[in-house]
């Protein structure tokens, strides 16, 4: 990868906003997303995409650059931002020849001119060997309707290749709700034969997750013959669970699940659930050689009109992020037991700390209550995108709740 022609390049694009001469608002080319998990033989897509500081954009020319040992280029095509916009687009794209470790693409809107933020194209590789590497953007020219340079500055991506997991934990992606159950498996896959016993440590975030138990899967249980089972979360919040199991006098070949487990969503949030540790065995006690593959865990608030399972003492919000409005409930309690009534205030701050919004002043009665942001201050005018804080007072406690609006 001819890294010595990127860093100057990248040099000459960023140096103005390495060293600004005034602070001011910088637009973006950047990769989304900016870290992939790839499997080795495997198709992935990436998104060449700009910023919200990209205005009055007609054309660009951007050059792309992977490492070809690596990564093979399967195609390239139009993003959303300029394929959306209702008037005709030029777009083409070249990946020179065999070897060659960068594509160039350039595309315009004709006649017109289109805002950021949106996707400007996406490249769909292919991973061709393990390891991490990274899709850069080497060159980069953005033109708006007069024919004039937007400066702008660039953001890679990084690409990490595993081989196909041989002990995984499926599905790879779980969407769940708050305060939901869900089951994530344990299995094994037809690269793992004669399997007698295993020992194996999942790993979760304890402010995301819960387990609730833990249940042998249907590998070894209907392989017809007598098997150990156990397992141990040792510990209020540890954040594993280890699990060992056995086929007495006998083995079983894969594929199939070891194990399953039940989890309870308890906050909103992306998660992890991996394994830390594995040791699998064949009946002469030998470890068998394997990879493992983690899985993702998506929590959010329902997305219809019911009020989340509120706990004590509690402020949320759903849906967050939001546009055009979110609705906050609150729950408040004394030892446990609601008060029938209550004097509270419930407002919106910006990150500065300036106040936007009272939304809510006065008694409360017994039970939730529920209140809606509609995005506007107190003076009626809609506010910019970004981060807000809500946050609930009483005498005797504050709850603060950070909500995202987005445009």
């Amino acid at each position: 990868m001819r890294r010595k022609q990127t860093i100057p390049c990248l040099m000459m694009i960023l140096a103005p906003f390495l060293f600004p001469s005034g602070l001011q608002a910088e637009g973006l080319v950047s990769i989304l997303p900016d870290a992939t998990v790839a499997v080795l033989h495997q198709q992935f897509q990436v998104e060449i995409a700009v910023n919200d500081e990209i205005d009055s954009l007609m054309g660009y020319n951007v050059t792309v650059e992977f490492d070809d040992t690596y990564l093979e280029i399967v195609d390239v095509q139009e993003g959303a931002l300029p394929a959306n916009s209702g008037f005709s687009t030029f777009f083409r794209w070249m990946n020179p020849a065999c070897d060659c470790d960068s594509v160039s693409v350039n595309g315009s809107i004709l006649g017109n001119t289109v805002d950021g933020p949106g996707t400007l194209f996406t490249i769909t590789f292919r991973a061709v060997r393990l390891g991490t590497t990274t899709v850069g953007i080497r060159e980069s020219d953005l033109r708006n309707g007069v024919n004039e340079q937007l400066t702008h500055g660039v953001e890679d991506a990084v690409v990490l290749i595993e081989p196909p997991g041989s002990l995984v934990v499926q599905p790879a992606a779980t969407e769940t709700c708050v305060y939901t159950e869900f089951q994530l498996e344990i299995a094994v896959n037809d690269e793992i034969n004669s399997l007698m016993g295993y020992n194996i440590t999942v790993d979760f975030d304890y402010a995301h997750l819960r387990v609730l138990k833990v249940e042998q899967g249907a590998l070894a249980e209907n392989s017809g013959f007598n098997t150990f089972f156990r397992w141990m979360n040792p510990a209020y919040a540890c954040d594993s669970v280890f699990v060992n199991g056995s086929i007495l006098g006998n083995t079983v070949d894969g594929p199939g699940t070891l194990f399953t487990i039940t989890f309870r969503a308890i906050n909103v949030g992306t998660t992890t659930v991996g394994i830390r540790r594995s040791d699998l065995r064949n009946g002469f006690n030998e470890s068998l050689a394997h990879s493992r593959r983690d899985a993702v865990v998506i929590i959010d608030y329902p997305t219809d009109a019911d009020t989340p399972a509120l706990r004590s003492e509690m402020l949320v919000n759903y849906p967050n992020p939001f546009n055009p409005s979110t609705t906050l409930a609150l729950r408040l309690s004394d030892d446990g037991v609601l008060t029938m009534e209550r004097d509270v205030t419930l407002e919106i701050y910006a990150v500065s700390g300036h106040k936007v919004r009272t939304l809510f002043a006065g008694a409360l009665p017994a039970g939730n209550i529920e209140v809606p942001w509609d995005g506007k201050d107190d003076g009626g005018t809609a506010v910019a995108a970004g981060v807000y804080f809500a946050v609930a007072r009483t005498a005797t406690c504050t709850l603060k709740r950070k909500i995202v609006l987005v445009r």
